[in-house]
């Protein structure tokens, strides 16, 4: 998208490091909760906001709130959760 690609390399690795978190896990592993991003802001981890009551819903820091369209695909580094929205960290 035209905004992802007018970001300066470093503010684009913020972005995606806000949609990292650590370890392997599957959809059906996450609970409704906070859970830390791989970004940190201020010295902490930034949160993000897990919803499993329907599905998995992500909330970010701006109340932007994503689905995971397509849960557990697999990669050599991980498993990705593909969402919806563009979620926008803090800062």
């Amino acid at each position: 998208s035209a905004l992802v690609a007018a970001l300066p390399a470093a503010e684009l690795a913020k972005v995606l490091q806000y949609h990292v978190v650590a370890g392997s896990q599957p959809a059906s592993a996450l609970s409704t909760g906070p859970l830390d991003s791989l970004y940190s802001f201020g010295g902490a981890a930034a949160t993000l906001a897990i919803d499993t009551s329907t599905g998995v819903r992500i909330t970010d820091e701006v109340l932007t709130v994503a689905n995971v369209t397509t849960a557990d695909l697999r990669a050599s580094n991980g498993i990705i959760q593909v969402i919806d929205k563009l979620l926008v960290p803090p800062g």
